[in-house]
């Protein structure tokens, strides 16, 4: 069902891979344009700096990350042992989120 779910995420407009990844940042599942999953550590080195920052700042959670640059990635943190990744170019964030959004439920009931 997940498989199912990231395939859907990835044919949303703009969105080339859909990532799911665990607390230690092994990929969980993947779906995309490409048969082979995209690097992961930068997203990685990403999140701990951001959860670095909330730590430093008593920021007291984290929902979403959003990265802007030559490859869009949107992170939604679904729970503390999972995450879920969308790359692409061209992409709008609110629908990504949107999209998110609706499979949130089913996402985090695959844990």
């Amino acid at each position: 069902m997940m498989q199912g779910i990231l395939v859907d995420l990835a044919k949303v407009k703009g969105v080339h891979n859909a990532i799911i990844l665990d607390a230690e940042g092994e990929l969980l599942a993947y779906a995309g344009t490409s048969p082979l999953p995209p690097q992961t550590q930068p997203i990685i080195n990403t999140i701990v700096n951001a959860l670095h920052i909330c730590h430093i700042t008593a920021f007291q959670g984290m929902e979403d990350i959003w990265i802007d640059g030559p490859i869009q990635t949107f992170v939604r943190v679904l729970s503390q042992h999972r995450l879920v990744c969308l790359q692409g170019k061209n992409g709008q964030y609110a629908a990504w989120k949107h999209q998110v959004n609706l499979r949130q439920h089913a996402l985090k009931s695959q844990a």
